[in-house]
């Protein structure tokens, strides 16, 4: 996680027999699965990154915009 710098972690133990995602280490977001919930759970876990990933990127986009106006703004 630390070398990719991920966002979380998720374990798949086959021991888990049918239990739901549970937080292993709340402080470092570590989870657990079983191995047959984590496909759903992958889907979930994908489509938050991807939401998270374009709020970032309209949040960018929009600073930028901000920082153009102020800079036409100063020229005038």
């Amino acid at each position: 996680m630390a070398n990719k710098k991920a966002d979380f972690g998720i374990i798949i133990a086959i021991c888990e027999n049918g239990k739901p995602l549970r937080c292993l280490d709340p402080r470092k977001k570590i989870y657990v699965s079983d191995d047959e919930n984590f496909i759903y759970i992958a889907k979930i876990m994908r489509d938050s990154l991807i939401q998270k990933h374009n709020y970032l990127k309209r949040a960018i986009q929009t600073r930028i915009a901000k920082r153009k106006e102020l800079k036409t703004l100063k020229n005038e």
